[in-house]
C-alpha cells in the first residue's frame, strides 16, 4: 500500500480571485507544473477525488499528504525569513506523516514523484497521450475559473458533477480496461462542462491566432514538427511567417520542407503571413526601394510555396501611417498592427479595426500585440489576456507568436483544448478571423509621431559602421537604379531591342524580372547609365547626319526642368538638351551681377543670404517677397550629459571659391570649440561650403567635420549636427516618409528626403539628401544629425529650398545627386552622354502636364508577335501626386498611345484610362501613387 493518500498544493492566495498570475520565468513554469501534475489520471484514480489546493496560511490537511510548495508560495510562507518558514513546514509535515516537495519546475519529473508516492506499485500504465489530455483538462479548468473571475461573474460550474466526471474518466484510464476513445468520451464531457461555464458569460466566438515564425536559422525538423501538429478535421490551424529571404533559403536548401509548407497552405491548414524580402528599415527607404523589396519578396514566396501571403506582418519595426495605401496597392488584404522588435507604436483600441493612413485609405488590421508563446507567464495569465480582450472588444482574439521549435510546452495544452472543442478560443488563421468577424465601423488613424523607431540607437549600440552615411549612399544608389530603369524604358520606347538592352548587364539586368532592380550592384550603375544613355542617344540620332559635330547630350528623367551647370540652358522635363563641347560656358553679360557681392553675402533673383564672417555659419536667408529672416544654420556639437553643452563655430578662413553670374561658392574653414570651457576645448575642425546658383531657389551646403573628441554610444544625446533655426513660433514642421507628407512635433524623427517649415505666407524646405535622423532641440530649432559613434564619413551634403514649386520633386532630385563625397555622386536623374547633334537641340520624349506629379519609376512592356520577335508594346510609369490636390493629368509619349490603364503596384489592372488623340488622361486623387500601363 502507498504511504501517502492525497496531494496538497499550497498556493499563495486566499481564493482564485487573487491567484498569482503576475509571476514570470521559472516561477510561472513551476506554478503551472505543480497545478497540472496533480491531474495525472493515476493520481486522481488513487486518491478518488479531483485535485484540491490549500491556502499557504492554513496549510490544509497534512496527514498522509504529499505537500507541494512551488517557488511562488515560498515567499508567502514567512515574509521575512522564507528559509526558516520552509524548515518549520518540513517539521510539521514530518510530524503529520506527510512529505514536502519544494520548488519543482519540471512537470514530468514531478508527476513521476507523485505517482511513486501515491499510486500502488504494479498499477497499469496509462498512455502518455491520454495523460497529456488530463494535464490539459487541469490547465483549462484553472484558466476557465480565472476567466470567470476576470469577467466579474460567479462560477456556475457544478463542482460536484465536474469532480465526479473527472474521477470517473481517470479511473477508467487507470484501470486499463477501456480503450482511449472511451476515456476521451468521458474527458469530452468534462471539457463540455468547462465550455458551458465560459459560454454563460461570453457566448460568442473567441480566437486564438498561433503565429509560428520561421527564422533563417530555424532547424528544418522544428518547422516540420510545427506542421505535423496541424489537423484539418479538428481545425488545428496555424499561421506561418517568414521573410521573402527566408522563403528563398528554404526553397534552395530544403526543397522537401518547402513542398510540405506549400501543401499545408493549399489544404488551408496553415496560412502564409509575410512582409518584404528583407525587412529593411522602411521609414528610411525611398518608395521605389520599398516597392522593389515587396515585389522581390512576393516573387520569393510564390516561387518557394506556390502562393503569396495576403496578411502583412513585420517582426522588425516599420509601421507608419504611409503603409495602409501602399499595402493596399501591393495586394495585401490585412495587416497585423504590431512588431516584436524594439521601437514604439500605438496600440489599437480593438482586436479588429480599420487602420487608416495617408489619403484616407484604410486596411483591415489586427490591433492586439502578439504575446510571446515561448514564455510560461503567457500561459499562466492567458485567461486574463483573453478576459481583457473580451471586455473591450466586440470580438476577442489573442495572437500567440513564437519561433518554430521555441514554443512553450503549455501551447500543447491550448491545442489539446481545441481538440475537445473547449471554445475559449479556436485556433484560427488570420484569414479566417477577418472573414468570420464583422467589419468594425471604428477607424484608427494614429499620428506619425506615435511611431518611434529604434534604428539609430540600435545601430550605434550594436557598433555597426556608418549609422548615418549608409542611408545617404542607399538613397543615392536607389535613385540611380531608377535612372537606369528609366533609361532602359526610354531606349525600348525609342525602338531599341530587348536583347540589346538586357545584354548590357549579363545576369543582373533591372529589366529581366519585375521587382529585381534592387539586385543591381552599385558598381554596375555607372556602366549601365552610360551604356543605356548611348542607346537612347543613338535613337535620337536616327534622323541626323553622321557629320554633325560632337557635343554633350543631357537626358533629364525627372518631370521637372533642370539647368545645365555649364551653359545655364534649360533641359526640358522628361526630355533632352544637346550643347556643343566648345564655347559652351555661360558668359557673364554686362547687366548681370555676380552671385557673391561683398565676400559674405550671396544673392540671385529669388533669395539672398548672409554668412557670419566670425563663425562661417549662415546668419540669415531672405527672399525677395516677404520680410524677415527665414532660416539660420550652423554646425553644432551636442552632449546632453556633459556639464557644458555650449558649442561655438570659430571661422579661421572665409574665402570666395567661385563667383560669376552663374554660380557663387563660399567656403568657411575653422574650429568647433566648447565655449563653456575655460580653455575653449577643441571639439572638431570643420569646413563648410555654401553654393548658390543663378535661377535656383536652392542653397547647397557641403559640410566636412573632423571630430577631435570621442562620441559615446548614446546616439540621440551625443552627436555632431547641422543645426537649423527659424523665426516663427507658429511654423508647422512637416516630414516626408515613403512619399507621404506628415505634420510632426516629435523631438526625434526620421526624414531622409526632406523637412518643410510651413508658415502662413512662406514655405522653406530642408533637403536632407538621405540624411535620415533629426532632433528637435528647441521650440524653433532642429538638429540634422551628421556624426555619431561608428560613423566613418566626414563629408555631408544638404540643401535649403525657398518657395520651391515642387518640394518633393526637388527633394528626390537632390537625394539622387547626393553622396558622401563629390566623386561618389553620379548625377541622379540627369545623364550626360557624348553625342553628335540630333535633329533638334532639345525636346521632350514624354510629357506630363503637371509639375506636381512625379514619375518615380519606369518599366517597358514587351510583347511577342506571331513570328516570335520581341517588341516594345508600351511602358509602365509610376506617378505620384505631391501637391495634395486631385485632378486630371495628361501623359504623352514619343509614340501615339492606343490604350492605357491604372494598375496597382504589382501590375494588376484596376481601371481603364481615357486616351484621346494619343494622349492618356489620368485622374489622380490627392497624394495618390499609382502605376499606369500604356500601350501603342
Amino acid at each position: 500500500m502507498p504511504q501517502y493518500s492525497h496531494v496538497n498544493l499550497l498556493l499563495p492566495c486566499h481564493s482564485l480571485e487573487d491567484f498569482p498570475t503576475h509571476h514570470v520565468g521559472d516561477i510561472a513554469e513551476g506554478l503551472l507544473a505543480n497545478w497540472t501534475a496533480r491531474w495525472h489520471p493515476q493520481i486522481i484514480a488513487a486518491t478518488g477525488c479531483r485535485p484540491q489546493w490549500s491556502r499557504i496560511d492554513e496549510l490544509g490537511k497534512l496527514e498522509g499528504a504529499v505537500v507541494l510548495l512551488p517557488a511562488a508560495s515560498r515567499d508567502e510562507l514567512l515574509y521575512d525569513y522564507p528559509e526558516q518558514g520552509v524548515s518549520d513546514l518540513e517539521e510539521k509535515c514530518t510530524k503529520a506523516g506527510a512529505i514536502l516537495l519544494t520548488d519543482r519546475v519540471n512537470r514530468g519529473e514531478l508527476a513521476a514523484e507523485l505517482t511513486g508516492h501515491i499510486v500502488p506499485s504494479g498499477a497499469t500504465e496509462v498512455d502518455d497521450d491520454l495523460v497529456r489530455d488530463f494535464y490539459a483538462l487541469g490547465y483549462w479548468h484553472l484558466q476557465i475559473e480565472l476567466l470567470t473571475r476576470q469577467m466579474r461573474y460567479a462560477s456556475h460550474l457544478d463542482d460536484g458533477a465536474f469532480g465526479n466526471a473527472v474521477v470517473e474518466a481517470a479511473t477508467l484510464a487507470a484501470s486499463g480496461s477501456a480503450d482511449g476513445d472511451s476515456v476521451r468520451e468521458k474527458l469530452q464531457y468534462c471539457f463540455t462542462m468547462l465550455a458551458d461555464e465560459r459560454n454563460h458569460y461570453y457566448p460568442v466566438d473567441a480566437y486564438l491566432l498561433p503565429l509560428a515564425m520561421i527564422a533563417p536559422t530555424s532547424r528544418p525538423e522544428d518547422v516540420q514538427q510545427e506542421l505535423a501538429l496541424l489537423d484539418d478535421k479538428l481545425e488545428m490551424r496555424t499561421n506561418l511567417w517568414c521573410t521573402g529571404a527566408t522563403a528563398t533559403k528554404i526553397k534552395e536548401e530544403q526543397p522537401g520542407l518547402a513542398e510540405n509548407i506549400a501543401s499545408k497552405i493549399e489544404s488551408v491548414d496553415a496560412q502564409l503571413v509575410g512582409c518584404e524580402f528583407s525587412e529593411s528599415p522602411i521609414l528610411l527607404d525611398s518608395p521605389e526601394a520599398w516597392l522593389a523589396d515587396v515585389r522581390r519578396g512576393l516573387d520569393a514566396y510564390a516561387s518557394a510555396f506556390g502562393s503569396r501571403p495576403t496578411t502583412y506582418f513585420r517582426r522588425a519595426f516599420g509601421l507608419n501611417p504611409a503603409l495602409p495605401p501602399l499595402l493596399t496597392l501591393t495586394g495585401w488584404q490585412n495587416v497585423v498592427h504590431a512588431t516584436l522588435d524594439a521601437g514604439q507604436f500605438p496600440t489599437m483600441p480593438q482586436s479588429r479595426t480599420s487602420w487608416e493612413g495617408a489619403n484616407v485609405v484604410s486596411i483591415h488590421a489586427f490591433g492586439n500585440v502578439p504575446v510571446d508563446a515561448s514564455r510560461p507567464e503567457t500561459f499562466l495569465k492567458l485567461a486574463l489576456t483573453m478576459g481583457q480582450s473580451m471586455e473591450r472588444d466586440y470580438v476577442a482574439a489573442v495572437c500567440l507568436a513564437h519561433w518554430c521549435g521555441k514554443a512553450s510546452r503549455w501551447l500543447d495544452e491550448v491545442r489539446r483544448g481545441q481538440r475537445y472543442n473547449l471554445g475559449i478560443g479556436s485556433l484560427s488563421r488570420f484569414e479566417d478571423f477577418f472573414a468570420s468577424t464583422e467589419f468594425s465601423l471604428q477607424v484608427s488613424a494614429p499620428e506619425i509621431d506615435k511611431y518611434h523607431s529604434p534604428w539609430l540607437a540600435a545601430e550605434v549600440t550594436a557598433g555597426r559602421a556608418d549609422p548615418v552615411s549608409q542611408h545617404v549612399k542607399q538613397w543615392n544608389a536607389d535613385a540611380n537604379r531608377q535612372t537606369v530603369n528609366g533609361l532602359a524604358t526610354w531606349a525600348a520606347v525609342l525602338g531599341v531591342g530587348k536583347d540589346e538592352i538586357t545584354n548590357l548587364h549579363e545576369d543582373h539586368s533591372p529589366l529581366r524580372k519585375r521587382g529585381t532592380d534592387s539586385q543591381v550592384e552599385p558598381d554596375d550603375i555607372p556602366r549601365l547609365r552610360n551604356g543605356l544613355g548611348l542607346l537612347v542617344a543613338r535613337r535620337l540620332l536616327a534622323r541626323g547626319a553622321d557629320d554633325q559635330p560632337l557635343g554633350r547630350l543631357l537626358l533629364n528623367l525627372e518631370n521637372a526642368p533642370m539647368f545645365d551647370t555649364v551653359t545655364g540652358k534649360k533641359i526640358p522635363a522628361c526630355g533632352y538638351l544637346w550643347v556643343p563641347k566648345s564655347g559652351a560656358t555661360l558668359a557673364t553679360s554686362s547687366n548681370q551681377d555676380a552671385i557673391v557681392t561683398d565676400g559674405s553675402t550671396m544673392a540671385n533673383q529669388f533669395l539672398s543670404l548672409k554668412i557670419d564672417p566670425d563663425s562661417g555659419a549662415i546668419r540669415s536667408i531672405y527672399d525677395n517677397v516677404t520680410r524677415g529672416n527665414r532660416l539660420s544654420q550652423r554646425l553644432a556639437y551636442v552632449d546632453v550629459d556633459s556639464a557644458s553643452d555650449v558649442t561655438e563655430m570659430r571661422c579661421d578662413n572665409l574665402e570666395v571659391v567661385s563667383n560669376d553670374a552663374n554660380i557663387g561658392v563660399i567656403r568657411a574653414t575653422g574650429r568647433l570649440v566648447d565655449s563653456g570651457d575655460e580653455n575653449m576645448k577643441l571639439l572638431a575642425n570643420f569646413s563648410q561650403q555654401i553654393t548658390l546658383r543663378q535661377r535656383s531657389r536652392m542653397v547647397e551646403l557641403e559640410m566636412e567635420i573632423q571630430p577631435q573628441v570621442e562620441l559615446s554610444d548614446k546616439a540621440w544625446r551625443n552627436y555632431f549636427a547641422c543645426r537649423w533655426a527659424w523665426a516663427s513660433s507658429d511654423a508647422t514642421l512637416c516630414r516626408s516618409i515613403l512619399g507621404g507628407r506628415f505634420e510632426s512635433n516629435a523631438k526625434r524623427c526620421e526624414a531622409p528626403l526632406n523637412l518643410e517649415i510651413v508658415e502662413s505666407r512662406r514655405h522653406t524646405t530642408i533637403l536632407s539628401g538621405g540624411i535620415p535622423f533629426h532632433h528637435q532641440c528647441g521650440e524653433r530649432m532642429l538638429d540634422s544629425i551628421l556624426l555619431v559613434r561608428g560613423e566613418s564619413c566626414r563629408n555631408f551634403r544638404m540643401g535649403i529650398g525657398i518657395e520651391l514649386p515642387s518640394p518633393q520633386q526637388a527633394a528626390y532630385t537632390f537625394a539622387g545627386e547626393s553622396g558622401a563625397n563629390a566623386s561618389e555622386r553620379s548625377g541622379g536623374a540627369l545623364v550626360e552622354i557624348g553625342s553628335r547633334r540630333p535633329d533638334t537641340d532639345s525636346g521632350c520624349l514624354f510629357h506630363i502636364n503637371s509639375p506636381h506629379v512625379l514619375a518615380t519609376g519606369w518599366e517597358p512592356v514587351w510583347s511577342d508577335d506571331s513570328a516570335g520577335i520581341v517588341e516594345c508594346a508600351g511602358f509602365r510609369v509610376r506617378l505620384k501626386e505631391t501637391s495634395g490636390k486631385s485632378g486630371c493629368v495628361k501623359l504623352s509619349a514619343p509614340r501615339r498611345l492606343g490604350s492605357a490603364a491604372k494598375c496597382d503596384l504589382v501590375g494588376t489592372a484596376l481601371q481603364s484610362v481615357q486616351v484621346a488623340n494619343g494622349v492618356a488622361e489620368i485622374s489622380l486623387s490627392a497624394n495618390e501613387w499609382t502605376e499606369v500601363e500604356c500601350r501603342w
